[in-house]
């Protein structure tokens, strides 16, 4: 049992866009790629986790719906990152 959660609007559409090219401030996004595809991303650092893929990333990759589950309890981290900038900004005023 988990409680009633909504999809973040706009959210699935925003993560399946990403690529290493176009998110550079995660800096763990290559290795979830390199995971995700099974390949080692050019140019990322050896880890323990991309030492098995003897395939190279070919940047052509592209996320898809039914390659992943997103996570159900996503409104809560939204709706508590929202109520934390809306604090900020009334504790401003």
């Amino acid at each position: 049992m988990q409680p009633l959660a909504f999809e973040v609007n706009g959210f699935k559409d925003y993560f399946l866009n990403l690529t290493p090219e176009n998110n550079k401030r995660n800096p763990w996004f290559v290795e979830f790629w390199e995971q995700q595809f099974r390949c080692k991303y050019p140019g990322s650092s050896w880890t323990p986790y991309n030492d098995m893929f003897n395939a190279t990333c070919s940047g052509r990759e592209r996320l898809s719906p039914g390659k992943f589950e997103m996570e159900a309890q996503l409104q809560f981290v939204s709706d508590a990152t929202m109520s934390f900038a809306h604090a900020l900004s009334v504790s401003s005023l």
